[in-house]
């Protein structure tokens, strides 16, 4: 589960990483411009008003609300969800069976590893490039959808803990130590799965804004939920009990008059007015792989 960016600033809430693990801080070389303010410094001595008081003030009474960084302007949004009714201990029960036939299916797993350990890697570390990268989404360019992918990641951490703290559910490598983990286990909980939990949140918010780009944000949820079944660290019911999480949670996300997210999810249908279905492509036509 990432905990956005104490280390870039980028989409942190100013989370230091002390929650480790799985729980990402932020790469340091984020590949979008974070416009935070307070991350680098910019000497300069003195000021441009050489003749001090000489220069024009401004007539400015308040600060401007676009003027929030993200990361900060996501913290109201988690105080407010936190602040409702989201919480039913009846959601994502890990089911009764035993868990040998998992760790069978995590034990076959092993055999994508090679061909998934970048993603693996990278997405252990901060998942957000590759829905920043397949929405075409900068904090310049898409303001909202930003915000968006950044509160998904404080409130999926929220949702996780709370769900996590209440299953106690072991992870894989401590049922099944041979089945040696390609990334370090995080050390909490194992289920519900917070990248899972996270990715279906930004998901079902991506939908709602725009049913055009569903298909492929809840294949990329899928996928980074399933590499880290891949990589060893969660098991199956885990992503499945973060599905559910997230279904439970669109009451409070989207009612119309009182979600949290109700009036964000208007911008972001803003910001992809035009994106539209054109249809499949055509099934006759094979994809031109390279030779």
């Amino acid at each position: 589960m990432l905990v956005p960016g104490a280390r870039d600033g980028g989409m942190d809430g100013g989370m230091d990483g002390g929650m480790d693990g799985g729980m990402t801080q932020g790469p340091p070389n984020r590949p979008y411009p974070t416009g935070t303010g307070g991350t680098v410094a910019v000497p300069f001595e003195g000021s441009l008003d050489l003749e001090t008081g000489t220069y024009q003030r401004l007539a400015v009474q308040a600060f401007p609300p676009r003027a929030w960084a993200p990361q900060h302007r996501a913290q109201l949004l988690l105080a407010e969800f936190a602040s409702r009714a989201w919480f039913d201990e009846t959601v994502g029960r890990p089911p009764a069976e035993p868990l040998q036939d998992e760790i069978r299916q995590l034990l076959a797993d092993v055999y994508l590893r090679n061909a998934r350990l970048p993603e693996i890697v990278a997405q252990s570390d901060d998942f957000s490039p590759y829905w920043a990268n397949m929405l075409m989404v900068t904090p310049g360019s898409r303001p909202a959808t930003w915000l968006m992918i950044t509160t998904m990641m404080l409130i999926g951490t929220l949702v996780a803990m709370k769900y996590k703290n209440l299953h106690m559910q072991p992870r894989p490598v401590q049922v099944y130590p041979a089945l040696m983990p390609v990334i370090l286990t995080p050390g909490h909980p194992s289920l519900p799965s917070g990248h899972a939990l996270q990715c279906a949140l930004i998901a079902d918010c991506v939908a709602r804004a725009n049913p055009a780009l569903e298909q492929p944000a809840r294949a990329l949820a899928d996928r980074i939920a399933r590499n880290r079944e891949i990589a060893g660290v969660h098991f199956p019911r885990d992503r499945i009990a973060s599905r559910e999480i997230a279904e439970h949670l669109r009451p409070v996300l989207y009612d119309e008059k009182t979600g949290v997210m109700t009036g964000l999810v208007d911008e972001i249908t803003r910001e992809y007015a035009g994106v539209t279905p054109a249809g499949p492509l055509n099934g006759q036509d094979p994809v031109p792989w390279p030779t």
